[in-house]
């Protein structure tokens, strides 16, 4: 009923053909959200309330930007794999996580975690912040680098930890 859907055997994958440009991929939940929105059935992501207040912020001024409103069976599947694992439910504290980079000459990146309190915000700063005085053990370089330069703060309802993404540079092939 929500349009051309392909669904593996197990319908934890599917595929939904929009037109001749526009394929829409992901869990069989994902996909059928996407044509209900497209059918206007559901409201779009820009107009939904997590996101519309967040968005704004998030890419003023970015090259790059990007938000997601984590689905309940997402924080199921991300609380299953390292370091996530180690105390799964703080994710539930997470309403949407968005990742900016600004133009220019900019070596940092920001990542933004919005929760449903400022208390609960501050347990998601310092979950991070142990991360970054200790990463994870199966993170190898550059991410450390990364996860080492972490500056983490709070602002009302939003961790912020913003990064210095230099050590993914690649160094340009020799000849």
């Amino acid at each position: 009923p929500t349009g051309p859907v392909l669904s593996s055997e197990d319908r934890r994958s599917a595929l939904a053909v929009i037109d001749d440009r526009t394929v829409v991929t992901g869990s069989v939940q994902t996909v059928g959200e996407a044509m209900a929105v497209r059918r206007g059935l559901l409201p779009s992501l820009g107009e939904r309330e997590v996101i519309a207040e967040v968005w704004p912020e998030i890419r003023r001024d970015a090259a790059l930007a990007a938000i997601l409103d984590l689905p309940s069976h997402w924080k199921a599947a991300l609380g299953r794999i390292p370091p996530f694992d180690a105390e799964p439910s703080w994710l539930d504290a997470v309403r949407t996580i968005s990742v900016s980079a600004k133009t220019g000459a900019e070596t940092t990146a920001t990542l933004r975690m919005d929760a449903e309190t400022p208390e609960l915000a501050l347990d998601v700063a310092e979950r991070f912040e142990e991360w970054a005085m200790h990463p994870p053990e199966r993170m190898e370089p550059p991410w450390t680098s990364v996860l080492e330069s972490a500056q983490v703060s709070t602002e009302g309802t939003a961790a912020i930890v913003t990064v210095d993404v230099s050590a993914l540079r690649r160094e340009p092939a020799r000849r």
